[in-house]
């Protein structure tokens, strides 16, 4: 175990960023301040129902820290993971019923039989560390380069994993590879009998290398995936779909047209040339920031900047993009969003690709984004409301009064919301644990409960 604690810096506000059009300057009220530093290329962070950022580093460790005291805790480091170029430790995600099925589901590359290899196992929390690793799926390609991955859960608990070609193109196209592919299963491993064939894992093809996933509220999925040297791309996940790689790279141009048909190509929502290193993805459903509500927001290596990417009200475009932090912390890895609001991110300047070859002091870092005049969990009379576990069909408030409520699920994403209220109804829910989140006047509390 390891114990880290840190003092919190708190940087300068961050007044200005760049509209797409580069043509506008506009203010932004929030504080950008370090949580945790020295640490070893993290490349995953989720914000847990704990209230910790749980986060994999490349080399093997998977930790918590506490982001309000700055403790870190090792909870296993993987003695297996082999860390290469671009491979590692990767993608995490919690079970999403973690409060009775307290599972860890992580993704990394080792040696089997002197070949690179991925696999994706799962561990078993016991309240201090990792134990039990059981392994879900193996024998995925890998390359140093073109190895993926990240996790996410759907609505019905089913677990996406992605994958990159391996450096081998022509697997991307090619329905028995698990290379280039996003791969869907379920808890333990197996196969859902609704994937688009009953016998495969393969949810969606054609994927170069995807290295961001993220899901709205509605249940659609998005990802970002590195292009060659042109046509990073944002796509739309959908079962089935053939994202066109190797033959069609970013939207389908007059010379693709052919293929794209031919192939059912999905187009992205957006694609950049030159290329950004597109990576982590995350939505952002809340109004503590609120020029950036309903929004991806997504980090780059290349161009090591945070994209804010307006999205349609449908969802099926962008409408507006907004650049910041340009350069001015080197090379960003992940993404994810507390359910107040708050924004985290890492640095990726000690994986060997830092600018100017060096990293920066103190590197690698997770940085926190909070609203100006927002202090996370504030103690004031929300806090002293009695919130009985399990909670059945109802979340009642006549002790407190009136109060805008929202419920959250464990990854932080809105699943119901209620203003001026006396009681929320929870009887549609499953079975699990989730985040209440209440508001009256200029108070904030949050409550964790349990649905039985």
């Amino acid at each position: 175990m390891r114990y880290i604690q840190l003092l919190v810096a708190v940087l300068l506000v961050i007044s200005c960023s760049r509209a797409q059009d580069n043509s506008q300057v506009q203010s932004a009220d929030y504080t950008v301040e370090v949580v945790a530093e020295n640490l070893e290329v993290p490349w995953e962070l989720v914000y847990g129902p704990d209230d910790h950022i749980w986060f994999t580093e490349r080399s093997g460790a998977i930790s918590r820290l506490n982001p309000e005291t700055g403790v870190i805790t090792e909870l296993i480091s993987i003695d297996a993971v082999t860390a290469r170029s671009e491979t590692g430790l990767l993608g995490l995600a919690l079970d999403p019923d973690f409060g009775t099925s307290p599972f860890v589901y992580t993704v990394y590359t080792y040696i089997k039989s002197g070949d690179l290899t991925e696999r994706v196992v799962r561990f078993t929390y016991n309240g201090s560390q990792l134990v039990n690793e059981e392994i879900l799926l193996d024998d995925i390609p890998a390359a140093n380069n073109h190895s993926g991955s990240r996790l996410l859960f759907l609505q019905d608990k089913s677990l996406l994993v992605t994958t990159g070609d391996a450096l081998n193109t022509s697997d991307a196209q090619d329905i028995n590879s698990l290379a280039g592919k996003t791969l869907r299963m379920l808890r333990d491993g197996s196969i859902p009998t609704d994937n688009p064939s009953a016998s495969s894992y393969v949810y969606s093809l054609g994927h170069r290398n995807a290295q961001g996933l993220t899901m709205l509220n509605d249940g659609r999925i998005y990802s970002s995936e590195h292009g060659p040297s042109s046509d990073d791309e944002i796509n739309i996940i959908e079962p089935n779909r053939n994202y066109g790689w190797p033959t069609v790279m970013g939207f389908c141009d007059a010379s693709e047209q052919q293929d794209c048909d031919a192939l059912n190509v999905k187009e992205p929502i957006q694609a950049y040339t030159p290329t950004l290193a597109v990576a982590g993805l995350a939505y952002y459903p809340y109004n503590a920031i609120s020029e950036w509500e309903h929004s991806l927001l997504l980090v780059s290596l290349k161009e090591a900047d945070l994209r804010v990417l307006k999205l349609s009200n449908d969802g099926l475009s962008i409408v507006s993009e907004t650049i910041l932090f340009d350069r001015e912390y080197g090379r960003l890895r992940a993404i994810c969003t507390a359910p107040n609001g708050d924004v985290y991110f890492s640095t990726s300047n000690r994986d060997g690709r830092a600018p100017g070859g060096f990293p920066l002091a103190n590197d690698d870092r997770i940085f926190r984004i909070r609203a100006n005049g927002s202090t996370g969990i504030i103690q004031n009379e929300l806090n002293e409301f009695q919130l009985k576990n399990p909670v059945a069909e109802s979340i009642d408030f006549t002790s407190i009064g009136r109060v805008n409520a929202e419920v959250y699920n464990i990854q932080g994403e809105k699943i119901h919301s209620a203003i001026n209220t006396m009681n929320v109804l929870v009887d549609d829910l499953a079975k699990g644990w989730y985040v209440l989140k209440l508001h009256k006047n200029s108070s904030i509390a949050t409550h964790r409960f349990y649905k039985e």
